[in-house]
């Protein structure tokens, strides 16, 4: 381990240079005799890259100085086994590709909150390197661009990284765990490939698609924990892992890919619910109208939303079909009077929206999976057949609001109530 002090700046630096020079239209370098390398000035680094046609013109390569392959390498890379410390000072916004590839000594880095681009292989087979901060300024990080750092065990990724490209993290051998922030909406092919040790991943909460093959030969990785805006999942089966248990919310696509694949479901609670269906971001599975100006809403997710103006209807079963069961005309069939989410097993949860007066007889009866239902200040009156085949202690949560109808029925029936009256309900 190197022990020698680290600086923020090149200019508080003690130990005497060793090399310097420019490493982009701005920027500088000085790499000291302790093995610190500092970074400083303005701007992006240069790219670094191998010119592959030198393998096959050997004549080109020797006989034109301008063709040589160190051109195309860091001006430190002929000391890059020295190098122990880099400090990327602020001012500068991208590592370039191959900048401290086979840093073989490396054993820290600091990266400022000006870099927007960790380039290609920019630390490819770092083998010391055991922990890295990328800041939130950083939008992608690159190909390749850690991968074969052997004994890396911490990663943190600040929100605002929006672009993790393939393989850059793979072969990282020591990682155990990754959480990828929010802010990521794209996670390339292989990006964590061959990490043997990895056992926990969190995916980030807005990505809509999943391609298992970023987790391939992720011996260890049993379990991953999946967020509701996800909406397919690629490669199952061709993912050398095993995978035997996914976590998520109930209603959510992960559920639904977890029983397809007769995995263990673990339940992270239920999606979220908004105040209106215009902002539910599930596609819609059934709809209709269940009032003279009321409708609904189910959605792919369990959520129902119930809105419009006015009372929900009534309904009722004709007792007459008891005794007379020919001849009846098709315009009285059963189902005109039931609900039409009667016994419907899909629906966690429900929310009446701002506008509707009632809850009427049998709306949800025998809807077993119910769990929630929000109810708004302007339900004046909830019938007392709405909920039929309940009991006390399987009845959905009211969530409502302090004085309303909906918290005084729920009281009297000793039905859990929650109020929405500081709770965050967009």
């Amino acid at each position: 381990m190197n022990n020698d002090i680290i600086y923020d700046s090149h200019e508080k630096e003690v130990s005497p240079v060793f090399i310097s020079g420019k490493c982009g239209e701005n920027l500088e370098y000085s790499l000291h005799k302790n093995g610190n390398l500092y970074i400083y000035g303005s701007g992006a680094m240069d790219n670094y890259y191998y010119d592959h046609s030198h393998d096959y013109d050997y004549e080109l390569y020797c006989d034109d100085e301008d063709f040589y392959l160190d051109d195309y390498l860091p001006p430190f890379n002929f000391y890059k086994t020295s190098i122990k410390q880099v400090v990327i000072e602020k001012g500068v916004t991208s590592i370039g590709d191959l900048s401290f590839e086979d840093c073989w000594e490396l054993e820290n880095i600091s990266i400022p909150n000006s870099v927007t681009i960790i380039g290609e292989y920019a630390f490819y087979e770092c083998y010391k390197l055991k922990s890295v901060i990328i800041p939130s300024s950083v939008q992608t990080i690159g190909r390749y661009s850690f991968e074969k750092c052997r004994e890396l065990q911490s990663v943190t990724i600040r929100n605002g990284v929006k672009f993790i490209q393939s393989s850059a993290f793979s072969r990282c051998e020591a990682l155990k765990d990754i959480t990828i922030p929010d802010s990521v909406t794209i996670i390339d092919d292989n990006a964590f490939m061959c990490c043997k040790n990895l056992t926990n991943v969190t995916l980030p909460a807005n990505i809509k698609k999943i391609n298992l093959n970023i987790f391939w030969g992720c011996d260890k990785l049993t379990s991953i924990t999946v967020p509701e805006s996800v909406e397919s999942i690629e490669n199952f089966f061709w993912f050398d892992i095993k995978l035997c248990e996914i976590k998520g919310y109930r209603g959510s696509y992960a559920e639904k890919f977890a029983n397809e694949k007769l995995l263990d479901f673990i339940s992270l609670g239920n999606v979220k619910i908004y105040s209106s269906h215009e902002q539910e971001k599930s596609a819609v599975v059934q709809s209709g109208k269940c009032g003279e100006n009321v409708e609904y809403s189910l959605y792919e997710n369990g959520n129902l939303y119930i809105y419009g103006s006015g009372e929900m209807e009534k309904y009722y079963y004709d007792f007459r079909r008891s005794f007379d069961c020919f001849g009846i005309d098709e315009d009285f069939l059963v189902q005109d009077y039931l609900s039409p989410f009667k016994s419907d097993e899909r629906i966690i949860q429900a929310v009446i929206e701002t506008g509707v007066t009632s809850i009427g007889d049998l709306a949800f009866e025998d809807c077993d999976k119910l769990e929630i239902i929000v109810i708004p200040k302007s339900v004046a009156s909830i019938s007392d057949m709405a909920f039929k085949g309940y009991y006390v202690n399987h009845f959905p949560v009211i969530k409502g609001f302090k004085g309303s109808f909906a918290e005084k029925y729920a009281e009297e029936r000793h039905i859990k109530f929650i109020s929405l009256d500081k709770e965050q309900f967009s």
